[in-house]
Parts: C-alpha cells; sequence; structure tokens
C-alpha cells in the first residue's frame, strides 16, 4: 500500500521499511507511549504539534519519502536488505522573510501567517482614540494574520482596513448587521470562498441602551435591538462559522468578547447597566454551551471578559451612566474600580489576550472565561453613591 502524512500512525508502524523512515523523524517512536496513544491520528496532526519537533521542511521531506517508497518491497525482502547508508544531516532553513511588520509592543510572538481571521466588529464610530475592534484587528494582522474586517458600516471597516494594509498586512472590508443571520451566513461563506479558510473569529460587538436615565425606563424596542446585537448576533456568528472551521483539518478558534459588567454590579438599579449586564452573561453561557459542543471537532471558544479598559466606547459609556459627565472625568473615574496600581489598561492589553487566545500557544484552551480586569472583579464592585461623590470632587477641581 501507499503512504504519505495523510496515512494514521497505525498504518505507517506497521509497516518495517516504513517504520525504519519513521525512526529517523521520531528517533524510538516505536516504544514512544505519548505516540502509541495516537496511533489513531494522522502524520499530519502529530506533525502539528510543536512538542514533536517537526518543522515545515522536515514534515514536506517525511511525506516525500513516505511517498516514494510507493508500494515497494515486501516487508521480508526490508528486513533481508543490507542497512540504507545514514542520511546527510539536514541543512538548517534559512529563516523566512517577514511579509508583516513585527508587532510594535513586547510579549511573545505568535505566528498567525497563513491564518485567516474574521473580526465581527472590527470598524469605530469616527472620533478620536481607538478602541478594542481596531486594536484587535491591527493586533492580529501585525503577526501574520489575514483579517476580514466585518462591521455595520462598511466605511468604518474600510478605515480599518487602511490603517491594515498602511503597515504592510493585508485585510477586507465586510459590511455586516449581527442581527440578520442571513448576513451572517454570508459573511463566513465568502470568506471562505476569497481566502480558503476561516481560522479565526472573534466577535466584539456591543451596544449600549438607549433609555431615559431619570425615569430608568426604556422602550421594548430599545432593550430588544440591545439583546440582539450583543448577544443573540454572537449566536448567529457562531452557528454560521463554527461548522465551517469543523470542517477543516487545522479546527479554528472563536473569541467572544464580554464585560465584567455580566458578574458584578456597580451602578445599582441602573437599566442602562443591568440589560448591557444582561446580555453579556447570556454570552458567557452561550460561549460554555457552544465550547463543548464543538470541542470534539476541533473548534475552540473562549470568552474574553473585560473589566474598565480605556477605550473609545468604554469612556462613552461612562460618561452616560454618570449623568453627562466630561471625558476627561470619565476617564479618571474609570480607573477607581481597578485593584491593580496604575488603573486602567488600553486597547493593546485587550488585543494582546485576544490574540494569545487565538494563536497555537492557546491550542489546549477551550470552554474558559478569560478575566482581564485589572483586579476589578476581586472586589464587591464600587459603591455607586462614592463614585457619585468622588466623580463630583474631580469635576470641582
Amino acid at each position: 500500500m501507499g503512504f504519505s502524512i495523510k496515512s494514521t500512525l497505525k498504518d505507517v508502524m506497521a509497516d518495517a521499511a516504513v517504520a525504519k523512515i519513521m525512526d529517523k523523524y521520531f528517533p524510538g517512536a516505536a516504544e514512544s507511549p505519548m505516540l502509541k496513544i495516537a496511533y489513531s491520528m494522522k502524520l499530519s496532526q502529530i506533525c502539528g504539534f510543536p512538542q514533536s519537533g517537526m518543522t515545515k521542511e522536515k514534515t514536506e521531506a517525511l511525506d516525500a519519502e513516505l511517498q516514494a517508497l510507493g508500494e515497494g518491497p515486501s516487508e521480508e525482502a526490508v528486513c533481508e536488505a543490507a542497512p540504507a547508508e545514514e542520511p546527510a544531516a539536514e541543512k538548517e532553513p534559512e529563516p523566512a522573510a517577514a511579509t508583516v511588520p513585527a508587532p510594535k509592543t513586547g510579549g511573545i510572538e505568535h505566528n498567525m501567517a497563513g491564518k485567516v481571521a474574521v473580526v465581527v466588529g472590527g470598524g469605530q464610530k469616527p472620533g478620536p482614540g481607538i478602541g478594542n475592534g481596531r486594536m484587535i484587528c491591527l493586533d492580529l494582522a501585525r503577526h501574520g494574520a489575514t483579517v476580514v474586517v466585518a462591521a455595520r458600516h462598511l466605511e468604518r471597516a474600510q478605515a480599518t482596513v487602511d490603517m491594515i494594509e498602511s503597515e504592510g498586512g493585508k485585510a477586507w472590508a465586510y459590511e455586516l448587521d449581527v442581527v440578520d443571520r442571513a448576513q451572517c451566513e454570508g459573511l463566513f461563506k465568502a470568506t471562505k470562498e476569497k481566502f480558503g479558510s476561516v481560522d479565526i473569529m472573534v466577535y466584539n460587538v456591543g451596544v449600549s441602551l438607549e433609555f431615559d436615565q431619570q425615569a430608568n425606563t426604556a422602550t421594548l424596542e430599545a432593550v430588544n435591538r440591545l439583546i440582539d446585537v450583543d448577544m443573540v448576533g454572537c449566536v448567529w456568528c457562531t452557528l454560521e462559522c463554527a461548522p465551517i472551521m469543523a470542517a477543516q483539518e487545522s479546527g479554528g478558534s472563536i473569541v467572544n468578547v464580554s464585560s465584567i459588567a455580566s458578574k458584578q454590579n456597580g451602578t445599582g438599579i441602573n437599566l442602562g447597566f443591568a440589560m448591557y449586564a444582561l446580555s453579556k452573561a447570556g454570552m458567557n453561557k452561550w460561549g460554555d454551551i457552544s465550547a463543548r459542543y464543538y470541542a470534539p471537532m476541533g473548534v475552540r471558544i473562549n470568552t474574553l471578559v473585560l473589566g474598565p479598559v480605556r477605550s473609545v466606547m468604554g469612556i462613552s459609556d461612562l460618561q452616560g451612566l454618570m449623568g453627562g459627565i466630561s471625558a476627561e472625568a470619565a476617564d479618571k473615574i474609570g480607573d477607581l474600580a481597578v485593584m491593580l496600581k496604575g488603573g486602567r489598561k488600553t486597547v493593546e492589553e485587550t488585543a494582546h489576550a485576544v490574540t494569545f487566545l487565538c494563536s497555537d500557544e492557546a491550542k489546549f484552551v477551550t470552554g474558559l472565561e478569560f478575566i482581564l480586569d485589572g483586579g476589578a472583579s476581586h472586589g464587591k464592585g464600587p459603591d455607586p453613591e462614592l463614585i457619585m461623590m468622588k466623580a463630583a470632587d474631580i469635576m470641582a477641581r
């Protein structure tokens, strides 16, 4: 029979001639307990594990040797044949030329070259500063990924694409209303057709409730819109994206961006905060349900639970919850909830966490609620009256 890296380890090790080739790339393979556990796996999957020590060049060389063997001599003939000459020492491969700029910040270099990432909510409202979605897109591109930037307003997605391309990265803008499941289906089908795979999906969509702060009330239409965008859209995107990932040998990774609002209340019975918290709590539970279902298919699903981050949306939301205070005051007040010295961090911390969860370094991580909040969730939550008092003091300075 013919062999290749598509063959299972069990079939390969049953043939003496092939076993000799295997021993060259995996010394002691026949006696390795770990490899015996993986007998039902394909060689291509085993070679993909970092622990295997197999580079792309070594994997290709192994595949070539296996295929060259062809039908070959019988096992008995191989056993009687004179031992083959020792192969020449492999030459170290030349380092590949960088195709995108190196990350501007430090940390682990997560190689995303060849991966296609869809960031839902990668656009941003016009104005100063940068939001989580745009920074996530930039960070994934800086690590080598091709990024599909999906947003409700195409021009905002295109602005993110322009920033990526100005740094030498590759990206594509796509207009999307996450409430419409048919549009979500179209996004992932179009990505698969255009780029050949969907390896990463990040759901980073969130809206605030339009409500009457004095009366603490809102229309049913406004409440439904918030739930549909913040939670139901996440469900639609997962249901349309995960099956495509599951059909790929490499599987895929999904990260849903949630909030510690789903875990603690620091503003009393504030309808704007409460409905947002409910939608994000629903997202958390959906992450748990879907992670359990898709794990056997090779799709990892994790939830990034964000605390107070110095972002465009974070400041504007706090302004609304605090009765229309200035952006400068909202920025200072936001630091009060963070236990860690230095107060809130930036959207870069958000992006780095997403990049890690999507990378091969996190390939054993799924079903996780990854809390990124500077210790804010370790407390009982800021007292609403105390925050108002401190806010008044800050604004009076």
